[in-house]
Order: structure tokens, then sequence, then C-alpha cells
């Protein structure tokens, strides 16, 4: 498949996928790697559209390079985002409790012990979408480390 028509159709998928805003997002394609550059409304419409062109016979690889509309929330935004993300993770029965929440400049951290790579990754995804959230960073670790033992392993240090 061309550049060209690469770039066409994952510009077009991206335009078509009703949960995001593509008209500020700009599409280039070399040797398989689609670049996205631009602009998006959530840390949430930057992760789909990332996952969109991945999904595209003939990607090879997304590079994402799409800046978040509200860059720098304030200090209430900043709590209120926190709060949110406390009580998505309290009312899940998934997440024993103990995950900690902290937020900056609408940049999400997690971190605390979860059983598993799963739990990571699902606290990770009940938080990515919360309104005004940019970036999430899961420092979370899995198991439980003995007191004077190795320490536990960190989940990712996505995004």
């Amino acid at each position: 498949m061309s550049e060209r028509m690469l770039q066409e159709r994952a510009a077009d998928a991206l335009r078509r996928d009703g949960r995001i805003d593509a008209s500020r997002i700009s599409v280039a394609a070399k040797g398989g790697v689609v670049t996205l550059s631009g602009r998006v409304g959530s840390y949430a419409e930057k992760a789909i559209a990332a996952r969109i062109v991945t999904a595209l016979p003939g990607v090879r690889h997304v590079e994402e390079d799409l800046g978040i509309a509200c860059r720098h929330p304030s200090r209430s935004v900043d709590h209120e985002i926190a709060l949110r993300a406390r009580v998505r993770l309290l009312r899940s029965p998934t997440f024993p409790g103990g995950i900690e929440v902290t937020v900056r400049h609408g940049r999400v951290t997690l971190k605390g012990c979860v059983a598993n790579w799963h739990q990571a990754a699902l606290a990770e995804a009940a938080v990515e979408d919360i309104r005004g959230v940019t970036g999430v960073d899961n420092l979370l670790t899995i198991g439980s480390a003995p007191a004077n033992g190795p320490q536990p392993r960190p989940a990712s240090r996505m995004h």
C-alpha cells in the first residue's frame, strides 16, 4: 500500500470514529509508520486515536505527537480529577484499596501495590478517560515485598 493511501485511510478512520474530534489531528505516513500530530480534547482521545490507527492494515507503528487542549489545569481542577479517580478506584470491586492517586497539571500518578499486571492496567484504564486528565503515570507495583527483601517491580511507566 502506498504511503499516501495509508495516510488517507488513517485520516479517514479518525474522522469516522465518533469518540474523537479529528479536525485538529494531522496524519503523515512513511514506511508503514503513521505519525499523528495536533491537539485533542483529552488524554482518552489521544489513546483512542492511537488505537484506531494501530488497528489499520499496513500500519507497522504509530508515532503519537498529540497535545491535550487543556494544557495546565488549575489546582482546583487537579483536586477534582484526583477525587474522581479515587472514587472510581474505590467503587471498583477489582481494587482492594490502597492505590494512592496524585494529580499535577492534569497528570495522574498511581502508586501502591496490586495483585497482578491486569489490575495495574485496569487501574490506569479506570482513570485515563476522566475529563481533564492529560496523562497517567502508572507506578503501581505487583505483589508485596518482604520488609528486607527486594522491592516489587513497577507495573509500567507509560505515557
